[in-house]
């Protein structure tokens, strides 16, 4: 039996595509370090990558990769969640635990996923033209490289290591995954390497925040998966990949729970349908698709502000024209699903009316993301594997073509943008005509592809930022912050925060998360309930796209939220260089305080009328009443007409003892009577609170949303001390369900009865 089930696995591509992940690891870095000038320890990336995931990275390498002691920081926005907003991504988990500094955990994690992303395109490259021509093509080095350049240094995925959208590649690693295994499939190749590195991918990018992309990828990639499917020469070949998509989400599941009930959860920003968000941000043209043909970043309409360019910018480029070499007549499906593809994606984001509509109310979470510009990323994924494709089809690259393809790779990658374009487009142009003309020069196809695989990096390079030594940058915003903290020992506690009144480079809004100083600005996921209460004080309507917050002391409506929130000082510049100061702000009600009486409210707009109407006594007035908005079913679930009853005079909090980040704070109180208490930070489902009464007994509190946003807490009469941590839901069996992973990959790995390799098992 055990030989039986041994002369089943197939082992056939296992070399091949070891040595094509080999081959992947070192070109992509090297083509960094040789062609695009970087050098450690330099970032590749800004905006996104340094003001936030750069920050995250640092916190991570803290804990030692350890996610579970990021799941709440009281210091940020707040009060947010962390791991379960951001998604426990493992890559970086285990770059930190190596102990990597943050900005080598990011570059390493981009050049990870560009390893990913050419794998995929070769792999499935390389199935295609299997399938086409009846005999597998082997690519040498050179073409090898020209699939890593073509895939990984897409001159789109530019923009997203420019910006630091990580997340946004990791989301399109189960489309990617999809598409190799079913071309596998299709060609009978399927191999060990292969199922583990899709099930791994895959995995990995269910549990990134890049879950827009994994929607994406489904429903704008789903005609490509299904027109491949119907390609195949047998369709039951799909049980293979089915099983090792089942099982990449098996894998995936005990760490994704808590972000699927974060996401379920009345603290999540947006909801699964009704949100609305779809076309809040930016809309596409007809003119950013025409802009977006070429490779140039210069044929960006002027119209366009430069900070959108990431979003409406998806450049094709010369590649595309190989596409007429690809033997339709024997891919008429994918043909089609490929034009669907497109045809939706189009007129998805620029809102087609009708179909736009139509997608909306078909499929409602469409509407909980915005950008839809980047349903076009899953088609233009395939359109250099396609290229690919057709050049393996079309023959190896011969040895007399090898130095010429070599130099014009070189030449398109070194010519200024305009220059390239022409070139590009006249050689493409010129000899995808001659091939077709004469079926005798298909054997230059190779070199031609190889060439615009070098001026694919040319507009990969010329989308990215200045590098910076990022580690350097956020070393010295953490001088900047222990200055102040050591001039004023109560700023290091999370529940004290600060109002910065200056932004570091590249840091910007979370420029207090950079010094570690606590804030109510910041950008990151905030609670839904503090985004509700922030809207309402500001007379605007709730929106969902709120991620970027900044309180300054010219809005009015920044006032209420420093006396409920702590913030009792402003940060700033100070005359001496390298330094910072801070200035008395506003008097605020304590980290911590018991309330009289518990009032309701019907809505977040009747208490900020409330909270606007105390002034300049709130924090004074906050020590009589505890509004509650009584519609919130957080209220209604902790016994409203207990609190309404409450009156407590006199009770006192006599010491808060929390760490920097605040995912644990012990409150030690002497209440005159069971009353509420709150706390400066935001409410959210997952914080769990506990009193110690004056016998030792322990005993779990009710929690509940204070003032709208904060934490509140029902003390009992007796209690000591209360103490607040957050918990995360845990799946149960979780290691079953890992099991159950790991046994779906396996079973996947195995040949089906009807393709058992009958050769002699030695």
């Amino acid at each position: 039996m055990g030989q039986l089930l041994w002369s089943r696995v197939r082992w056939a591509q296992g070399p091949e595509d070891l040595r094509t992940l080999a081959i992947a690891l070192v070109a992509v870095p090297l083509t960094w370090v040789v062609l695009l000038g970087w050098r450690p320890p330099l970032a590749v990336f800004d905006h996104d990558g340094a003001s936030l995931f750069l920050l995250l990275a640092e916190e991570l390498r803290e804990v030692a990769g350890d996610w579970g002691a990021l799941l709440w920081r009281a210091d940020l926005l707040g009060g947010v969640k962390v791991r379960d907003t951001v998604g426990p991504f493992p890559p970086l988990g285990i770059l930190a635990w190596l102990g990597l500094g943050p900005t080598a955990m990011l570059v390493g994690t981009t050049f990870l996923l560009q390893t990913v992303f050419a794998f995929f395109g070769i792999r499935t490259a390389t199935d295609l033209a299997h399938a086409w021509t009846g005999s597998r093509p082997r690519p040498n080095l050179l073409m090898v490289m020209a699939g890593v350049w073509l895939c990984g240094f897409a001159p789109v995925l530019g923009w997203r290591v420019a910006h630091g959208h990580l997340t946004l590649m990791a989301g399109m690693l189960p489309f990617l995954a999809a598409v190799s295994l079913v071309s596998a499939a299709a060609a009978g190749s399927l191999g060990l390497v292969l199922v583990a590195v899709a099930a791994g991918a895959a995995s990995c990018g269910l549990l990134f925040t890049g879950h827009q992309m994994v929607l994406y990828g489904a429903v704008f990639g789903g005609p490509i998966l299904v027109a491949l499917w119907l390609d195949a020469p047998r369709r039951d070949l799909i049980l293979a990949p089915t099983l090792t998509l089942l099982g990449a989400l098996c894998l995936a599941l005990p760490s994704l729970w808590g972000v699927l009930c974060h996401a379920l959860s009345s603290d999540s920003l947006r909801t699964l349908s009704g949100m609305g968000l779809a076309y809040s941000y930016m809309t596409a043209t007809p003119l950013d698709w025409l802009t977006s043909v070429g490779w140039t970043r210069e044929a960006v309409p002027l119209s366009r502000p430069e900070i959108l360019h990431h979003e409406t910018n998806l450049p094709l480029g010369p590649v595309v024209v190989l596409l007429v070499l690809v033997p339709w007549h024997r891919a008429r499906a994918l043909a089609a699903g490929l034009g669907v593809s497109v045809a939706l994606g189009v007129a998805f984001s620029v809102r087609v009316p009708l179909l736009a509509d139509a997608l909306l109310w078909l499929i409602p979470p469409l509407d909980s993301f915005r950008v839809p510009s980047r349903a076009l990323l899953p088609a233009l994924a395939i359109v250099p594997i396609l290229a690919l494709a057709a050049a393996l089809a079309a023959g190896p690259l011969l040895r007399k073509h090898a130095l010429p393809a070599l130099i014009l790779a070189l030449a398109l990658f070194a010519l200024p943008p305009l220059f390239r374009e022409v070139l590009a487009w006249s050689l493409v142009g010129g000899g995808a005509l001659a091939v077709l003309r004469r079926p005798l020069l298909r054997a230059a196809t190779a070199a031609l592809l190889l060439g615009l695989a070098g001026g694919s990096v040319g507009a990969f390079g010329e989308r990215l930022p200045a590098f910076q030594d990022t580690d350097a940058l956020l070393a010295r915003a953490r001088a900047l912050g222990e200055g102040v903290r050591h001039a004023h020992p109560e700023l290091a506690s999370p529940l004290t925060r600060s109002q910065p009144g200056f932004a570091l480079s590249p840091f910007g809004a979370n420029t207090a998360w950079a010094t570690r100083l606590s804030a109510l600005d910041g950008y990151l996921f905030p609670n839904r309930r503090f985004v509700e209460l922030v809207t309402a004080l500001r007379g605007h309507p709730y929106t969902a796209a709120a991620m970027l917050l900044r309180f300054p002391e010219s809005y009015g409506s920044s006032w209420p939220l420093y006396r409920l929130f702590n913030v009792t000082s402003v940060v700033e510049r100070s005359d001496s260089p390298g330094s910072l100061r801070t200035r008395p702000l506003v008097e605020t009600a304590g980290p911590a305080w018991f309330s009289t009486a518990a009032i309701p409210v019907d809505s977040f707009s009747a208490l900020s009328q409330k909270l606007r109407a105390e002034s300049d006594t709130l924090h004074e007035r906050v020590h009589e009443v505890v509004w509650v908005v009584e519609s919130d079913p957080a209220v209604a679930a902790a016994d409203l007409a207990r609190l309404e009853g409450a009156r407590c005079g006199g009770g006192r909090v006599e010491v808060i003892e929390t760490a920097l980040r605040g995912q644990h704070v012990s409150v030690r109180v002497a209440p005159s009577s069971a009353c509420p208490l709150t706390v400066a930070m935001s409410y959210a489902e997952d914080l769990r609170a506990t009193g110690r009464a004056r016998d030792g007994s322990v005993r779990p509190l009710v929690t509940f949303p204070a003032y709208g946003a904060l934490l509140g807490v029902w003390v009992p009469e007796g209690t000591e001390r209360v103490d607040i941590e957050a918990v995360t839901p845990r799946l149960p069996f979780a290691l079953a369900w890992r099991a159950v992973g790991i046994l779906l990959v396996g079973m996947a790995s195995l040949r089906k009865v009807g393709q058992v390799d009958r050769s002699p098992v030695t």
